[in-house]
């Protein structure tokens, strides 16, 4: 993650040749770019941050550059954007971002001053059309923050000369680079180069972020859905702070007055904007385990609207007339939103760093159990009310909801369902009881998960993010852990969810490279825990041995020769936890590069491998035998400080049956 918050000093002397040397002396974050590489759009923003305090270049101490000056936005942005990338990717961007480029002119110039540079041309007509229709067809249902029609009308005059102002053209290229992108993952034919037209878009970001108005925060919004999908790694969470920090500055996040100058299209458009900045906000901040940009108190915003007066800000046409449903296309965006909004309440009430919400007295903490029992009430009733827009009579529907141009699928939804559900409870599990509804209730959930995301990439309608692979991983841990704890939840079912994420992570892995660990990680880890449970521990009634495949065996060994014993057989291979726990640990560290928010998976994995000087109930793991909190639920899982005990939850009883595929029984 890039040092957004790190505050420095640089020499007057510095500052001042910083345009000429083009060099300036700074710390950049781990794995990043190169000392020896230049940095002109933070060499650039930072001397302007001092020219514009009045500084004078012949002051005598050094100048104090702190979080809120240009120069640590602009190296945050940039750092999140290229992190992981490469030199090439590094290169090329700074050599878009060279200080003519980085100062507009000052007289006014041409808004499309750098249309015959080869790196900002748009794809041929029809490349454009496809992906154009790809982005508000897929990827702007879910973040609608743009006008389609005044975009559509703007992509016909693409081409002309000057015809596109700074920032909507810089726009058009992250839509041309967040469609290149998505249809990469998804395997779909693309002759069109997501990076470069990234490089595209920043080019003038230094212009975009001076202006400070609504289209600045679209930018960063959708630099921020590109930077889900992006192979240089996953830095949303800062462009989105920012985004923030924007609305919070145009007020956006405040009910406009009657008198507003706005029209009521602006406003409403105003609105979508500020929502989709809170839920990639809640988003990536619930993930990273980091505090929110903004309080819900601090927001009396209205939702957006599902009026059909705003039909044509979203989608092409007209909207559903009578006798059809009614049907409003931000139906879906507005439920995602109520969800968040949900989790919000979730992050307040349970993940507390000022308190230890559980060590309260009893009756502090039966009143947190009643608010937790609130909040799974209104999950409950948020997964009754899911919108379903409209069946289209023309489309086959027996095998499984069709790949929807505008909606996301019922899939879509309880995947969102159960990940807040995970949410609630898994701070709780390593001190639950097994026989606890809620322990059951979060083995339910993260088996929910694993399945719908083999689902959902079935479907062809998964998005490959970053944030996507960690729910999905984190799942996977989870729902291994609870097996690990109580033997007597595993099942045919639960069999199915472990190889439902085995897969899912396998196909991750395709798509990011780095994923490829998560997936080894996640087999050794259930694969070590299924061969306790399913090997038996006699021999069969005709007295050979339970087949076993053994790669490195030496060639002519007969089946039936006397069984190695497991102290020969693993003489010079290390146990399990001895193997991986040093690439688990730096899988799950890696909360600011591929997969956020592995402290919580670090914890469960801890306490299921953990191996010291006399790896114990390791041995009891191969042999076995029930572990404190195991199957009987009767003790604290080791390895585990925190003490986290909340009274039990009368939830309901929990059926013996696992079903993944709505909310019937109880989860």
């Amino acid at each position: 993650m890039p040092d957004f918050a790190e505050d420095h000093f640089t020499a007057a002397t510095s500052s001042a040749e910083a345009p000429q040397e083009n060099k300036f002396e700074r710390r950049e974050s781990q794995d990043s770019f190169s000392e020896e590489e230049p940095s002109s759009l933070v060499d650039g923003v930072a001397y302007l941050s001092l020219c514009a305090s009045g500084t004078t270049d012949t002051a005598p101490e050094p100048f104090y550059l702190g979080s809120s000056s240009g120069a640590t936005i602009a190296r945050m942005i940039q750092s999140s954007i290229f992190h992981g990338a490469g030199g090439r990717a590094f290169n090329e961007a700074m050599a878009a971002a060279q200080p003519g480029v980085l100062r507009p002119p000052l007289s006014g110039g041409s808004p499309s001053s750098h249309s015959d540079e080869p790196m900002s041309e748009f794809p041929r007509p029809d490349q454009a059309k496809m992906l154009f229709d790809v982005f508000f067809d897929r990827i702007h249902t879910r973040w609608p923050i743009l006008d389609r029609k005044m975009f559509t009308i703007l992509f016909e005059t693409q081409y002309d000369q000057g015809a596109l102002p700074i920032q909507q053209r810089s726009i058009m290229h992250l839509v041309y680079a967040i469609s290149a992108r998505f249809l990469q993952l998804m395997k779909k034919p693309c002759d069109v180069d997501p990076e470069r037209h990234l490089l595209a878009a920043i080019e003038p970001m230094d212009f975009i972020l001076e202006q400070h108005n609504l289209a600045t925060v679209q930018f960063l919004l959708l630099l921020a859905v590109h930077g889900q999908r992006s192979p240089f790694g996953a830095g949303c969470w800062s462009q989105v702070r920012y985004a923030v920090t924007l609305c919070i500055e145009l007020g956006l996040h405040r009910k406009q007055p009657s008198t507003s100058s706005h029209s009521q299209r602006d406003v409403e458009i105003r609105r979508r904007a500020f929502w989709a900045c809170y839920c990639l906000d809640r988003m990536t901040s619930v993930v990273l385990g980091r505090t929110f940009a903004i309080d819900d108190r601090d927001i009396n915003v209205e939702m957006p609207s599902d009026d059909h007066a705003f039909w044509d800000l979203t989608s092409l046409g007209s909207p559903p007339a009578p006798p059809e449903p009614a049907w409003s296309n931000m139906k879906p965006f507005i439920h995602i939103i109520k969800l968040r909004r949900i989790q919000s309440r979730i992050h307040r009430r349970v993940y507390r760093v000022d308190k230890d919400v559980f060590a309260g007295s009893p009756d502090q903490r039966a009143k947190l159990d009643s608010k937790m029992t609130a909040i799974r009430g209104e999950l409950d009733e948020w997964a009754r009310t899911i919108p379903h827009p409209p069946k289209d009579s023309k489309s086959i529907t027996w095998m499984y909801d069709p790949e929807s141009a505008y909606h996301d699928s019922r899939d879509f939804f309880n995947l969102q369902y159960h990940k807040s559900i995970l949410s609630l409870f898994t701070v709780l599990l390593p001190t639950l009881n097994t026989s606890d509804p809620r322990f059951v209730t979060c083995a339910r959930s993260a088996a929910c998960v694993c399945t719908t995301y083999k689902r959902l990439n079935q479907q062809k309608t998964l998005s490959y993010t970053m944030m996507a692979l960690h729910s999905c991983f984190i799942a996977g841990l989870t729902l291994v852990y609870c097996l690990w704890r109580d033997r007597s939840l595993f099942s045919y079912d639960a069999l199915e969810a472990t190889r439902a994420c085995s897969q899912s992570l396998t196909i991750f892995g395709e798509k990011w490279p780095g994923a490829v660990k998560y997936r080894d990680i996640f087999d050794a880890l259930s694969g070590s825990l299924f061969k306790t449970i399913v090997n038996p521990s006699s021999t069969s009634v005709s007295g050979l041995k339970p087949l076993k495949v053994d790669l490195e065996a030496e060639p002519g060994v007969s089946p039936t020769s006397p069984a190695v014993s497991p102290k020969t057989q693993h003489e010079g291979k290390p146990i399990m936890s001895h193997a991986i726990s040093d690439a688990v640990k730096e899988a799950f560290m890696e909360v600011d590069e591929e997969a956020p928010g592995g402290w919580q998976g670090w914890r469960m994995f801890n306490e299921m491998v953990h191996d010291d000087s006399t790896p114990e109930h390791m041995e009891m793991i191969r042999h076995g035998e029930n572990l404190p909190g195991g199957a009987g639920g009767n003790g604290k899982a080791p390895e585990y400080d925190s003490v986290f005990i909340p009274e039990a939850l009368s939830i309901g009883t929990v059926d013996s049956e696992w079903d993944f595929g709505g909310l019937e029984g109880h989860y």
